[in-house]
């Protein structure tokens, strides 16, 4: 019998804490903090080229240019600019 997909998470989560002893919460963080980190590292590693950056990540230039725009709107709202 398979497990379940959760119980693989939970188990595989465990297995990391065990190991590294880190507490799960330091290790899994929300998958758009994942993504605005790895988009703005391509463009870092690229000198700022979008295109250059895009391609190497497998998206659209426009992608970039709209999660970034999305990421201003957010961080303006935080910063009540």
């Amino acid at each position: 019998m398979k497990n379940h997909p959760k119980q693989s998470i939970e188990a595989g989560i465990a297995g990391i804490y065990a190991y590294n002893d880190t507490p799960p919460s330091d290790i899994i963080r929300p998958l758009s903090v994942v993504e605005r980190e790895t988009i703005e590292r391509a463009i870092d590693a690229y000198d700022g080229n979008i295109a250059q950056a895009a391609s190497a990540l497998r998206i659209s230039p426009s992608t970039i240019y709209r999660k970034q725009a999305q990421w201003k709107e957010i961080d303006d709202k935080d910063f009540n600019v």
